[in-house]
C-alpha cells in the first residue's frame, strides 16, 4: 500500500500536474508520508523539494484510492488544495510541469489514474477548471 500527499494547485482555471524523470505520465505535486509526518509537513515538503514552492496554505480536496501507474501497489491519494508562493522550477526527481487543463493532449506523457479518473471530474463538477 502506497500512500501519498499531494497538493492541488490552480490558475487560470487550470491545474499544476509534474512529470517524473523516466516517467510517461503526469502527476499531482506531492509524495510520501516521511516518519511521523503531519499531512501539512508532508506536502510542504515535497512542493519544496519538487517545485521549488512554498506552501501558505492548505484545504482537503479529496481522498482516492486506487492502483498505481504501474498497477503493482495499492494507492492512497490524500490531496488538498494548496495554496503557494514563489518562482515554479522542476527540481529533484521532477523533469518538467504543465498547466492542465480537462482537455489537455500531449504524445509525450498521459495522465495518471488519479488524475483521469477522479481529481480532473470533481475539479469540473465544482466548475474550477476548464
Amino acid at each position: 500500500m502506497i500512500h501519498k500527499i499531494a497538493g492541488i494547485i490552480l490558475k487560470d482555471r487550470k491545474f499544476l500536474a509534474v512529470k517524473e524523470y523516466d516517467m510517461d505520465i503526469l502527476l499531482t505535486p506531492g509524495g510520501r508520508t516521511e516518519e511521523n509526518e503531519t499531512p501539512e509537513e508532508t506536502l510542504r515538503r515535497e512542493l519544496k523539494e519538487e517545485i521549488g514552492a512554498n506552501l501558505i496554505s492548505m484545504k482537503p480536496f479529496g481522498t482516492f484510492s486506487d492502483r498505481t501507474h504501474d498497477n503493482k501497489d495499492d494507492l492512497i491519494l490524500e490531496t488538498y488544495f494548496a495554496e503557494i508562493e514563489g518562482t515554479l522550477a522542476p527540481n529533484s526527481e521532477i523533469e518538467n510541469f504543465f498547466w492542465v487543463n480537462s482537455k489537455f493532449t500531449d504524445p509525450q506523457v498521459s495522465l495518471s489514474i488519479p488524475l483521469e479518473k477522479y481529481i480532473i471530474p470533481k475539479l469540473l463538477e465544482m466548475n474550477l477548471i476548464e
